[in-house]
């Protein structure tokens, strides 16, 4: 009980923390900011986290965590290599969909940021990117995607479309709040992506 507990009080002070972090930016939140967020004593906020810098860090890790799970589940299934992509652009802009300011943090406060040159960060980045390269490797192999392109920059094209649409969505450039629609950008994302890379 006491370990579901602490659980349950780290997870309440990660979510304020994403929401102090969207509402004020990083560089302009305190601690005390995050415990009156979340409802509970400021000194315990550092029995969980030793400041506000691993407040952040643990965002990043665990919810980055969650969008890597979805990439190789959509990887290592046997669905075919437009639809691996589909699924994946839908992964992400669904997240958007449901957790609004965890993806303007994710977004603004560490992928924009120095903050995410730290080797911790671009080590699971990278891991993001072989498992995409994978996918364009094996659709290269099936003759479903040129052979000549390079999947390496083919990745970064990818990942480059869609976090400037995930940054559209923040700045409120873009606007949708229905999940079909989200579905019908998933759909025009890999289209454009894809259609550029076919071998038919």
């Amino acid at each position: 009980m006491a370990h579901a507990n602490a659980i349950d009080k780290r997870k309440l002070i990660l979510d304020a923390a994403i929401k102090i972090f969207a509402k004020k930016g990083y560089h302009r939140s305190r601690v005390s900011d995050v415990a009156e967020e979340a409802g509970i004593a400021y000194g315990l906020v550092y029995h969980y986290f030793k400041n506000k810098e691993e407040l952040l860090n643990s965002i990043f890790r665990e919810r980055w965590e969650s969008f890597l799970d979805a990439i190789r589940l959509y990887k290592d299934s046997s669905i075919g290599t437009r639809d691996k992509f589909t699924n994946i652009c839908f992964f992400l802009l669904n997240s958007y969909n449901q957790r609004p300011e965890l993806m303007e943090v994710l977004v603004i406060e560490i992928v924009r940021s120095s903050k995410f040159l730290e080797e911790s960060h671009i080590e699971k980045f990278k891991e993001a990117f072989h498992l995409i390269e994978a996918i364009i490797r094996e659709g290269q192999a099936k003759g479903d995607l040129k052979k000549e392109v390079d999947p390496a920059l083919a990745v970064y094209i990818f990942f480059g479309a869609m976090e400037l649409i995930l940054t559209g969505y923040v700045l409120s450039m873009l606007k949708s709040r229905d999940s079909l629609t989200y579905q019908k950008v998933a759909e025009t994302v890999v289209d454009v992506f894809l259609n550029g890379l076919s071998a038919t």
